[in-house]
């Protein structure tokens, strides 16, 4: 009788250390997959992080154009403003020359009269 229990009890303990190495054999698959999970994760972390830099970096780039553009379109407007008030200046000059050319032309009239009535008075 008592082989007979120990023989069940071997046979209980056998199949309790087939469950175990079972048991043992499904948590390593489970520690397996958790790992290849946290990895997988890990990756896509990286790549998370990547794409924020880039998308950083590309709003930066966008940034500075755009600032670039802006002070363009200032240094623009301020030429436009200095080639107005010079094209003032020069229609400003332009009309006091032609007024100066005007008076001296009148005088040069002036003298051509006063030269051709001494001459008659000479003759």
């Amino acid at each position: 009788k008592l082989l007979r229990e120990l023989a069940d009890a071997e046979g209980r303990a056998a199949e309790l250390a087939e469950g175990a190495r079972v048991a043992g054999r499904s948590m390593d698959r489970t520690a397996e997959e958790l790992q290849a999970q946290k990895d997988q994760s890990a990756m896509q972390t990286e790549e998370l992080a990547e794409r924020a830099a880039s998308w950083k970096q590309a709003e930066s780039e966008v940034d500075k154009r755009l600032r670039l553009e802006k002070a363009a379109e200032q240094d623009e407007a301020a030429k436009q403003a200095n080639l107005k008030e010079d094209l003032q200046s020069l229609e400003e000059a332009s009309e006091e020359r032609d007024s100066d050319l005007a008076r001296l032309c009148e005088q040069v009239d002036g003298f051509e009269s006063e030269r051709g009535t001494r001459r008659r008075e000479e003759e």
